[in-house]
């Protein structure tokens, strides 16, 4: 998010920031949408920088992100239902995004809603991933605490992150936080179909690489008829790692079943790591989910989408 011209941090974030890809939400009031998805479909280029469509929606019960496949008559031109999106709950705007689509006939169209974390619970009927990290508030818990409450609740949330520092410096080191996909292919395509699908991670802004497998699925899927879930992990990072935990959210409850710290000087650049529930089969539960969190030196984290099981 930023202010200012769209198309200098557009610039930014590809030639100076080095990002794959973008999704910018200005929020001056001064770009017309006309103006706002030229620049951002001019600059979109498969295989080297992708651009999403993207609107910050605020209103009733919470605030995120809208993001679209293509701009269309989803988000062009962006009037929720009452008019004003401050007034808007996240019911009334996916419902009045499903009606557009529908009312231009073109029920493929697609759209995606990221709440900030702190509403994630109130919001997750509605929506694939949770920003659980904004820069600008500079605030691992507020928005983590959210997003984890949902899972408690037996939300299917991926991870997002956002800047939100009104720098018009995506990307940039002490201004930018990140949102990782895993991609079949470096196009708007292949990058909204991630989002869907909620293979992401997300970080503080630190270039961090983080994997997160098991069963043959990766972060963000959800296994089914599992009888006893094997975890599988790597995080590399240019900083020492200094903490890497695995969290289970099951029952109501979220807890750390791996927990390894590494000492001062230790300089370990790479972690890699397994586990394997022997309890959750022994226990009667239906369902539970995990994610793995990365400390650095410097206090960057990251954290990934977790994977989901259902046990038969």
């Amino acid at each position: 998010q930023g202010t200012g011209d769209p198309g200098r941090v557009l610039r930014y974030a590809e030639d100076a920031a080095f990002l794959d890809w973008c999704a910018l939400t200005p929020d001056d009031g001064t770009v017309c949408p006309d103006q706002l998805a030229r620049l951002v479909d001019g600059a979109d280029e498969d295989g080297r920088f992708v651009t999403l469509p993207a609107l910050e929606w605020a209103g009733v019960g919470g605030r995120g992100v809208v993001l679209a496949r293509e701009w269309g008559t989803l988000l062009h031109p962006f009037l929720p239902a009452g008019g004003d999106p401050r007034t808007c709950t996240p019911r009334r705007l996916h419902g009045e995004l499903a009606d557009r689509r529908e009312r231009a006939g073109t029920p493929d169209a697609d759209f995606l809603l990221v709440p900030h974390g702190a509403a994630a619970a109130e919001q997750a009927d509605h929506a694939s991933l949770s920003q659980v990290y904004a820069r600008r508030e500079d605030d691992c818990e507020g928005p983590l605490a959210g997003y984890v409450r949902a899972l408690m609740q037996g939300a299917i949330l991926g991870v997002a992150a956002g800047g939100d520092s009104h720098s018009a410096r995506p990307g940039s080191h002490g201004y930018g936080a990140l949102t990782a996909v895993l991609a079949a292919e470096h196009t708007r395509d292949g990058v909204f179909d991630a989002l869907r699908a909620r293979h992401t991670y997300a970080t503080t802004g630190h270039r961090l690489l983080m994997e997160l497998r098991a069963d043959g699925a990766i972060m963000g899927d959800v296994v089914e008829d599992t009888l006893i879930p094997e975890l599988i992990w790597r995080v590399a990072s240019p900083q020492p790692i200094t903490r890497v935990r695995l969290v289970r959210v099951r029952a109501g409850r979220a807890e750390d079943v791996v927990d390894e710290s590494y000492p001062e000087g230790s300089r370990r650049r790479e972690v890699t790591g397994t586990f394997r529930d022997e309890e959750f089969s022994a226990e009667a539960w239906d369902f539970a989910s995990y994610f793995l969190v990365a400390h650095h030196e410097g206090e960057g984290r990251g954290w990934t989408s977790p994977i989901f099981f259902r046990r038969r």
